[in-house]
């Protein structure tokens, strides 16, 4: 029986203190006079250059500048997201070459992002990402409740290509890293308003300030947003797509001696509501819908994340311990044949829980820097799903259980052979094993009990037989090199491995004729050169890459006929495939106050071997399927303009432009993703402590950019298709007190 642990982390302090404890410890064996790294000296800021941002991407201690970190990144601070209006991840699709971050379409906020063709369409919370998303350096174990709204942060990390060596497991595509903000030495307040058309309403306070002298600093930071619904559904006369979004989130920061530092960040949200929107191709109207079931969505998160620095005289060094516990339950629902009757609703309920660790050092001897650490990771996630079919309601019921442990020993090394050429060397060492319990769907009587959250397993046993336990061990090499010609430029360009986890299907439609696993892991070779300059005395800034990627023992949804259901996956390795593709950004300081960017992606993917026939029913289809959401073209541009009024008051105005091709959203290519373009524009006045501001979101108004697929005619027929929101025009006020 599934049984859900409501244990919310008694403990779960203290094992975040005795990971900051071991890194105390292991300084002061390592460096009883701790001596302290003092920072360096600021530098004055010129406005005729195009502003430094600085990134925490290669995990040495400090934050370094974008511009010499030997990555693919791209980075935006915590202004760069309030004036565009980022209300969570999936915003900045258009934002970034090669990359997408949509939903699932089938579960709101569950994540299906894509970097560089990189990515996943499924909304089984089994299937492990290719995009790895850290909230603070903790890694997300789910995709679940991945986007949620964002407040109050410091920046967010694009690493696109893959991050094995420092970032681990599931990140063949790249990774995300977001940072809330930290509290300053003195007392502030700094506030948020905001209304949008349909009717939404958002607001977000945070206050910091010192609590103990200069040693100890808090802030707590909490929001609320009331989406009143932005479609109409003709079924009920009444609004679809509300939700109530909120969260509180406590940080205290402690300097606990002159070379040790320690953060704690506590936080916890609620988003309810109604499910994804949908609608049918046979009755779609624009941001009409009319449907029977407007779905549900309730996600409770909760985390706890504790950081602690310790500089050490050893190596100029700094000793890092990050431990973060996380809690989710979900539950949602959503109607899948979009129609005003019920041929296909489905709901699902989730519950997890997640704890890991990680303690690394970050060293310089010389010409040679060092990073070296270990990981550990843990999560159990439970799960239940219920279908209601045909008309008759006929209720099927299926589910699962995972637990999960992860090991891992990392390190990377930089060696300076001249002033201006260094080589690059590292790997990462990972060890994994799930255990499994399945419930797959029965043809007779439910196994799964969906409102007590309990299942009768038929998986392990007869006839299978799989134990449900699997273990998996993988080193992934990385080496490269950097070299500065001359000042202001960079070139670079590496070789990696990444690894996409294994599994257990616990969505298992198959029943009790196929095994729900286990399937291998997904291993990635990627070869990679790149460039980053600034030009022009700073008033130009490009960066460019290419890569060429093979996947090896691909991990695909093999799609089966099924007479209850019309289809089922299995999910498989089923081949190897290459993609290879080449992104630029520019960004220009054209005048004084004018900063114009663009940037231009593309792709190019094809499967080379596959053992498997993807899309089951329909003959024909092989190598020649697309990859699934690997869009060929992606591009952008925006300008923005701040202007200094002769009271000392900023008049700021921008705009930017967003394109990514379509690209098939299922692994058989009977659905795509549609072409999105996305214009927005803002315009804003501050005053010193107060900010005014106008914004128009999707301009062009487009809502149906999102996953759209075949249904059957058990299912309803048509198309289905997940909506998103279209032409969105807010004001909002900004105070700093």
């Amino acid at each position: 029986m599934i049984s859900i642990r409501t244990n919310r982390g008694a403990s779960t302090l203290g094992s975040l203190l005795a990971g900051s404890a071991i890194a105390v410890v292991i300084a002061i064996l390592a460096d009883p006079a701790a001596a302290q790294t003092q920072p360096p000296a600021p530098v004055a800021e010129d406005k005729a250059q195009l502003d430094d941002i600085v990134v925490t991407a290669q995990k040495r201690g400090v934050a370094e500048r974008a511009q010499n970190v030997p990555i693919a990144i791209t980075a935006l601070t915590g202004s760069d997201l309030t004036r565009r209006g980022t209300q969570d991840l999936s915003s900045l699709t258009t934002s970034v070459p090669n990359v997408s971050f949509e939903s699932s379409g089938a579960v709101k906020g569950q994540a299906n992002f894509e970097i560089r063709g990189f990515g996943i369409s499924s909304s089984i919370p089994s299937v492990e990402p290719a995009v790895g998303v850290f909230v603070d350096g903790v890694y997300q174990g789910q995709t679940y409740g991945v986007i949620t709204d964002l407040f109050d942060l410091q920046s967010v990390e694009v690493l696109r290509g893959p991050q094995g060596t420092l970032f681990g497991r599931n990140t063949t595509g790249g990774a995300v890293s977001v940072t809330t903000r930290r509290p300053g030495n003195t007392f502030q307040i700094n506030a948020k308003m905001a209304i949008e058309s349909g009717l939404n309403t958002i607001a977000g306070v945070s206050v910091e300030g010192p609590v103990a002298g200069d040693t100890l600093r808090a802030k707590v930071t909490g929001y609320v947003a009331n989406d009143g619904g932005y479609f109409y559904n003709r079924f009920d006369g009444r609004h679809i797509g509300r939700g109530t979004t909120w969260f509180v989130r406590p940080t205290l920061v402690w300097d606990v001696a002159s070379n040790i530092d320690t953060t704690v960040i506590f936080e916890k949200g609620r988003t309810t509501g109604d499910g994804p929107t949908s609608s049918n191709s046979q009755i779609f109207k624009g941001s009409i819908v009319n449907i029977d079931y407007e779905g549900l969505t309730d996600i409770d998160w909760r985390r706890l994340t504790s950081e602690t620095n310790v500089r050490v005289g050893f190596g100029d060094g700094v000793i890092t311990n990050v431990a973060g516990w996380g809690w989710l339950d979900q539950a949602g629902g959503i109607d899948t044949d979009g129609l005003p009757i019920t041929y296909f609703d489905i709901k699902e309920k989730l519950h997890q829980t997640q704890f890991s660790e990680e303690l690394r050092y970050a060293g310089t001897f010389g010409g040679l820097k060092v990073t070296v650490g270990g990981y550990y990771f843990t999560q159990r996630y439970d799960y239940i799903e219920s279908r209601d079919l045909n008309l008759v309601r006929d209720r099927t019921n299926l589910g699962g259980s995972v637990q999960q442990h992860s090991l891992a020993a990392f390190g990377q090394a930089q060696l300076s052979l001249t002033q201006t050429f260094s080589l690059i060397a590292g790997g990462r060492y990972s060890w994994e094993k799930k255990s499994a319990q399945v419930a797959g769907l029965s043809n007779t009587a439910p196994r799964c009990n969906f409102a007590a959250f309990t299942c009768n397993f038929n998986f392990p046993g007869p006839p299978f037989a799989d134990d449900g336990t699997t273990t998996w061990a993988h080193f992934s090499p990385k080496v490269g090199f950097q070299w500065f010609p001359t000042k202001g430029v960079q070139f670079y360009g590496s070789y990696s491995q990444g690894v996409r986890s294994g599994g257990y299907n616990i969505r298992s439609t198959a029943g009790g004729s196929v095994s729900p696993g286990p399937y291998d892991q997904e291993i990635q070779d990627a070869f990679e050169i790149g460039g980053k300059s600034d030009l022009f005395s700073g008033k130009v800034r490009l960066n460019a890459a290419a890569f060429s990627n093979t996947i090896h023992s691909l991990q695909r949804d093999v799609s089966t006929p099924d007479p209850l259901i019309g289809s089922s996956q299995i999910t498989a390795n089923v081949g190897t495939a290459r993609i290879y593709g080449a992104e630029a950004e520019l960004t220009i300081l054209a005048a004084r106050g004018l900063t114009l960017g663009a940037h231009l992606g593309y792709l190019h993917g094809k499967y080379s071997v596959l053992t498997a026939d993807l899309n089951g029913a329909l003959p024909g289809f092989g190598t020649n399927l697309q990859l699934v959401r690997l869009p060929k073209i992606s591009y952008g541009f925006s300008a923005n303009y701040s202007m200094r009024l002769a009271s000392g008051n900023e008049l700021w105005l921008g705009t930017d432009f967003g394109h990514v091709d379509a690209s098939a959203a299922q692994d058989n290519n009977t659905a795509f993703l549609r072409q999105r373009n996305e214009l927005n524009a803002s315009v804003g006045y501050d005053i010193g402590k107060v900010t005014f501001s106008l914004y128009a979101k999707n301009l062009l108004n487009r809502v149906a950019w999102s996953t759209a697929s075949l249904r059957t005619a058990a299912q309803g027929g048509g198309i289905y298709t997940p909506l998103t929101k279209g032409r969105v025009l807010g004001a909002s006020i900004l105070l700093k007190l």
